[in-house]
């Protein structure tokens, strides 16, 4: 009994549908093929532990917080340290000095090479048409459910219950879907998409 109610708490869940005493009561009944009218408060503990789960499940995912790692502190160099550090930089700045116009020397020859070689590429070669991605997606299954992985953590999917589809845009965590999104039937997305071009004309007025 725990098993069903378990599964049917999850699908309302998923589908954010409100959870009652009545409506787990009859699920649970179509998948064990039984009355549970005589374990009415053991099925509102089930419920109620059931709930808890999933609150602190989503508790923790939201409360993951990456520890810094502390930086051991620095000594302070004593008098001498500090003086032969100061030593060496500035013999550091004078070898820099010295070995500066050298180096633009070499980067003056290396510049115009460079120049003739692309003239001579520009000239000899057409020039490659500019790549487009495409902007679109295709779906994956899983399981029975397709879904087309949105972003790193929204995914889209479409799935049937009870003999209708619903589709759902939905955040994930660890490849498991949370509460957070919504849900639409055939008909509510159908609204949707009639809504598109008043939707863009927002965007464009906000």
């Amino acid at each position: 009994m725990e098993a069903a109610v378990k599964r049917v708490v999850a699908e309302h869940s998923k589908l954010d549908k409100p959870i009652s005493l009545k409506a787990v009561r009859e699920e649970a009944e179509k998948i064990l093929g039984t009355s549970l009218l005589d374990k009415k408060e053991e099925l509102k503990e089930l419920i109620n532990k059931c709930l808890q789960e999933e609150e602190e499940e989503n508790q923790s995912e939201e409360d993951i917080v990456v520890q810094e790692e502390k930086v051991p502190e620095e000594k302070k160099p004593s008098p001498k340290e500090e003086k032969k550090q100061t030593e060496k930089k500035k013999k550091e700045k004078k070898e820099e000095k010295k070995e500066e116009p050298k180096k633009r020397t070499k980067e003056v020859k290396k510049d115009s090479e460079s120049e003739e070689d692309s003239d001579d590429d520009d000239n000899n070669k057409l020039k490659k048409p500019k790549y487009t991605p495409s902007t679109e997606q295709s779906f994956v299954r899983v399981g029975e459910d397709l879904q087309i992985h949105f972003s790193d953590k929204k995914r889209i999917t479409l799935n049937k219950f009870r003999g209708r589809k619903y589709l759902h845009l939905r955040e994930y965590y660890n490849d498991k879907p949370t509460k957070k999104g919504i849900s639409f039937s055939e008909e509510e997305w159908s609204k949707v998409k009639s809504l598109i071009g008043t939707i863009d004309e927002m965007f464009n007025k906000v």
